[in-house]
């Protein structure tokens, strides 16, 4: 590395320590943290330019943060809800990211976000 190069790094991630379920069987809980939390553990206690990565995970609610998951939507049904709530097109050629939408009245404070 050079003086001036960027390094890019995932701090953090809820998904690192990530188990797996199927159709028959859940996932087993995982609460470890993982080395990208080792890592901003070190970088910040290095440097408070690193900020304070305890903030994030410590003292959460056993149920907070917790599940990740991922669900492939075939049916075209659905297609014009989540290009309402996106306010983009599904099918205008281009790759679609799509912020974090939170379902505020849920009872779990869930979030999603789109990819297509």
């Amino acid at each position: 590395m050079a003086e001036n190069d960027l390094v890019l790094v995932t701090n953090g991630s809820i998904t690192e320590s990530t188990s797996y379920g199927s159709h028959d069987q859940i996932a087993k809980s995982n609460k470890n943290l993982g080395g990208s939390w080792d890592f901003w553990e070190n970088l910040a206690a290095q440097s408070d330019d690193f900020g304070h990565p305890k903030v994030f995970y410590k003292d959460l609610p056993a149920e907070s943060w917790f599940v990740s998951a991922r669900a492939t939507i075939s049916n075209l049904l659905v297609e014009p809800y989540i290009e309402h709530l996106t306010k983009r097109s599904m099918h205008n050629g281009k790759v679609n990211i799509v912020r974090i939408i939170t379902v505020v009245d849920s009872n779990w404070l869930m979030s999603f976000a789109i990819h297509r």
